[in-house]
């Protein structure tokens, strides 16, 4: 390996190769891939999770997660840190929308945002106001997004975690799993079959007590 340089994967987050040539037949691979399957695609769930990102100053692509944290080493002069506003995800979400239905005219795209929080922030702000922004900001633009595009939905999934009402209990285990279910009945087998969207640890209470 000698002194290559570590490369970052972008799209995993994760330092997978140390020579540019090993990484463009594995990209090329993955978006033909998906550029094939997105044209048989029936639904699409878009799960929207932070606002904040690092970006490449010399060809504008979009970090995941700030370069030299996950590995590599940061450089201020080849990347820029921004928090995207309403109007800049709504604009995002819009073009993605017009190119998948250039291929793709019959799939139903279901906008959800994630509730898991941010664990830290660029930001010079506390991480439980960052995350209450950068979730605020996904679920307007979400909004924005239904509200003008033709076959887009939103399942509340970050309503039903956070909200007061569910007293934590998609914190518990299996609660994420929970929500999905949820999801999945609502959009997809809700003629099929009964579907069980409750809390693991609820689950288990109620058989307790029928056992009892």
């Amino acid at each position: 390996m000698g002194d290559t340089p570590i490369h970052f994967d972008r799209a995993s987050r994760k330092i997978a190769f140390r020579r540019w040539r090993s990484i463009v037949p594995i990209a090329s691979t993955i978006l033909l891939v998906c550029g094939e399957r997105s044209r048989s695609w029936t639904s699409l769930v878009f799960s929207l999770g932070l606002t904040e990102c690092w970006i490449s100053c010399e060809d504008g692509a979009a970090y995941p997660i700030c370069p030299g944290t996950g590995g590599g080493e940061f450089d201020a002069r080849k990347y820029k840190f921004v928090n995207f506003d309403v109007a800049e995800v709504t604009d995002d979400l819009k073009q993605f929308v017009s190119l998948l239905r250039s291929v793709n005219q019959r799939a139903r795209i279901i906008l959800t945002v994630s509730p898991v929080p941010l664990v830290a922030t660029a930001e010079d702000k506390h991480v439980l106001v960052a995350t209450t922004y950068s979730k605020s900001v996904l679920r307007v633009a979400a909004e924005a997004v239904v509200r003008s595009c033709d076959d887009v939905t939103y399942f509340p999934s970050y309503e039903i975690i956070t909200g007061s009402f569910s007293r934590g209990a998609y914190f518990a285990e299996d609660g994420a799993a929970a929500v999905v279910r949820l999801q999945l009945k609502q959009y997809f087998i809700r003629a099929v079959a009964p579907v069980d969207c409750r809390p693991l640890a609820e689950t288990k209470s109620a058989t307790r007590t029928r056992l009892d």
